[in-house]
């Protein structure tokens, strides 16, 4: 089997969970702080300028039109008049990249909006076409989620190389974490797809689908922040197996989620039983053998299956290393144990 990453020590891990550990709290404490930090919005203007760039982004682009689109934001009754509202209509533009609306914009927040910008999905355009972006071809699960999402977002028509303009006021507001599981969401969602046609036997999984993206410097420091095992690909790409895709279904809209389940995943099945020996094969409760079905987390295979390909617990904890999946995040594992026990049987 080709290897994923350098193997790495039992100490080394123990240091790393650390780091990451210590890493995730200095994040927490700086989030805490600026959001404390924020001077509080007083009433008059500051108030009405708040609401009109909630509005512009949750509502409707051109709430002046329709001041009624404005009243949810506001802590009172009184509708400000159009006059008031036509003046801070720009400083409203200005102030919607500086808000937080995640809670409102879920499962399309500011973070999915940048993982899709990571997978080279979508490009961010300034000037004359400020506030548009560039959605590119080969991905019609993304095209689908945008036409419906719940705020005002829209989808040109596509050009002849099937490029589509998209106007969307909410994909501008501010990012909280650079390297949050809804980064990461975007960036699987956004991946292109590829087959890998591999003659059976295949012991190393690599036959089925992989999603694709570029390797740059912003998806390495991610993949390597949430430990995200990945293989080098063609042309400056690096290959993900649709396994973690499946992970963070959650995080992502309806058509994007679906994308994920695929036929036959690269990877699969050998990287979740990895992964399920990292997670529950070190102290094993009682009676513990392995899945005692194929589904228990995403792809994974039965006890049988895993007897039968010869995979032993030994064998599976090299793999781990080798994947550079021989720790789990604490975030992630909490997705496992979610998936778990939706996933049993007669559940």
């Amino acid at each position: 089997m080709s290897t994923y990453r350098t193997l790495v020590g039992r100490g080394q891990v123990r240091w790393q969970d650390r780091l990451d550990a210590t890493r995730r709290e200095l994040i927490s404490l700086v989030a805490k702080w600026r959001e404390e930090s924020r001077p509080r919005v007083p009433t008059g203007v500051a108030r009405n300028l708040v609401a009109m760039a909630s509005a512009m982004a949750l509502r409707d682009p051109t709430p002046r039109t329709n001041r009624v689109h404005v009243l949810p934001y506001l802590e009172t009754d009184e509708i400000p008049s159009a006059r008031a509202l036509r003046s801070l209509t720009l400083p409203a533009l200005d102030l919607i990249r500086k808000l937080n609306l995640d809670n409102d914009l879920a499962p399309y927040t500011a973070g999915w909006w940048h993982g899709l910008g990571l997978a080279g999905c979508v490009s961010r355009y300034h000037g004359a076409n400020e506030g548009r972006l560039r959605l590119w071809s080969g991905r019609p699960w993304v095209e689908e989620d945008l036409s419906r999402t719940p705020f005002p977002c829209t989808v040109g028509a596509a050009d002849g190389r099937e490029r589509r303009w998209v106007k969307c006021r909410a994909a501008w507001t501010r990012l909280n974490d650079e390297v949050g599981l809804d980064v990461l969401a975007g960036l699987l969602s956004g991946a292109r797809r590829t087959e890998c046609m591999v003659e059976k036997p295949d012991p190393a999984c690599m036959r089925g689908t992989w999603l694709v993206v570029p390797k740059t410097a912003g998806v390495l420091r991610l993949l390597d922040f949430w430990r995200i095992s990945f293989m080098p690909g063609l042309r400056g790409t690096l290959r993900i197996s649709p396994f973690w895709g499946v992970t963070l279904s959650s995080l992502m809209p309806a058509a994007c989620a679906s994308s994920m389940l695929v036929a036959e995943a690269g990877g699969c099945p050998i990287l979740p039983c990895a992964i399920f020996e990292v997670v529950w094969g070190s102290n094993p409760r009682a009676g513990y053998i392995m899945p005692t079905f194929a589904g228990e987390i995403p792809f994974i295979c039965s006890h049988p299956t895993r007897i039968r390909r010869g995979w032993s617990h030994k064998h599976l904890k090299r793999v781990a290393a080798l994947m550079g999946v021989a720790s789990v995040a604490p975030e992630m594992r909490a997705l496992f144990e979610r998936w778990r026990p939706r996933n049993r049987v007669g559940a």
